[in-house]
């Protein structure tokens, strides 16, 4: 969770919707919308073509406490961008998180967890599948969201460490059981 403790820009959740709601964020291909409860609970989320599921969701709530997911995986607290969010407007955070590349995760599903986006299907095209989407292989710790269009820094240590293993000699007594697959 981000904590806009010095909220400078807004008095209110009010104050910052009706910020986000003068900002001209749409495009033919990226989508921003603005959901709000009575309880000044806010949800800000933008869709990208052809994914089904929002590329990016803060949730901002009457405390100024904000959690950000990045195709519904949350940013983990001890991300860079967590502790620069204090003093900026909506308009910065999101042209902050618009300017950073998405981890591509590893190249292996060994020893990580699967991070699975449904896309759209051409159904004029593709009557056959019945389910489209684009998987990730990421470490548990993945920050998601990295400055260079690079794997971040966690899951390139858990690539390294599986890289690793798969270069060492197993005993000639191992099991079956604990052979990695790729080996």
């Amino acid at each position: 969770m981000i904590t806009m403790s010095d909220h400078h820009y807004y008095d209110t959740v009010k104050d910052l919707i009706f910020d986000f709601e003068k900002l001209k964020l749409n495009s033919p291909f990226i989508h921003w919308s603005c959901e709000y409860s009575e309880g000044e609970d806010v949800r800000i989320f933008c869709y990208e073509k052809p994914y089904l599921v929002p590329k990016y969701e803060i949730f901002i709530d009457i405390n100024f406490n904000v959690n950000l997911f990045v195709f519904g995986w949350l940013i983990p607290n001890s991300h860079k961008l967590c502790s620069s969010v204090q003093d900026f407007s909506i308009a910065t955070f999101i042209e902050k998180i618009s300017n950073l590349y998405i981890c591509p995760g590893l190249n292996t599903s060994n020893g990580c967890i699967s991070h699975v986006i449904p896309t759209r299907i051409d159904y004029k095209q593709n009557v056959s599948i019945p389910f489209s989407s684009k998987t990730f292989f990421r470490s548990p710790k993945c920050i998601i969201l990295c400055d260079e269009n690079l794997i971040c820094y966690r899951c390139d240590t858990l690539q390294g460490k599986i890289n690793k293993k798969l270069e060492k000699p197993l005993h000639p007594n191992t099991p079956l059981s604990s052979v990695i697959s790729d080996k």
